[in-house]
């Protein structure tokens, strides 16, 4: 299979940074060996034994990882909270359910990241392009987002469809984190198909 470039975070340090690894069968060829090598690289007690997506949901075999999609790490077995931000970028804000939102479980949402004085958060609204009814409230901080390519895998995974590129409300194309910032009211998702 082809290799995928997959971000991890350790569960509930808002402060240990995207560890990045390139995941192939050359690399890794079971699902352990992954294990071991998250253990020896993300500090927790027990070593990392449980590896969910920011929702929560258990993953426990290489082919249910997505090439620039992030993970959390954690020593525990049962499911807890991650408290870092969802995705290197984003954090949703409350968890009130967002009106007409398809098959997003807003109970697997993470709690909100405290606030931190000095910390850029921008609140937008993201919607399907044609799909004015799956509305979703986030918060954005430009200081745990890495690059523009793991916000739209996070996007992909709250829309639940491949994200390719972001417009504002008025149709201007968004090219990256600093132009996602200056227009966080309500970016617009253009995925693969609507092209």
């Amino acid at each position: 299979s082809a290799a995928k470039r997959v971000y991890f975070y350790k569960s509930g340090d808002p402060q240990f940074g995207a560890l990045p690894l390139v995941v192939s069968e050359r690399s890794f060829r079971t699902f352990e060996s992954l294990l071991d090598e998250l253990s020896r690289r993300v500090p927790l007690p027990m070593g990392v034994r449980r590896v969910t997506t920011p929702r929560g949901r258990h993953v426990v075999q290489l082919n249910e990882l997505h090439d620039g999609s992030a993970y959390m790490c954690s020593d525990h077995h049962r499911r807890q909270p991650p408290a870092p931000p969802p995705h290197p970028a984003l954090h949703p804000p409350n968890r009130r359910p967002a009106a007409g939102v398809g098959n997003v479980n807003d109970n697997d949402d993470p709690p909100r990241e405290p606030r931190r004085s000095g910390s850029h958060i921008k609140r937008l609204t993201l919607f399907r392009n044609g799909t004015v009814g799956s509305q979703r409230a986030l918060l954005l901080s430009r200081q745990s987002a890495p690059n523009l390519e793991a916000v739209l895998a996070y996007f992909s995974e709250i829309l639940q469809c491949p994200v390719r590129q972001l417009y504002t409300r008025n149709g201007s194309r968004i090219s990256g984190l600093h132009a996602l910032c200056l227009h966080s009211n309500t970016p617009r998702s253009r995925t693969r198909e609507s092209l």
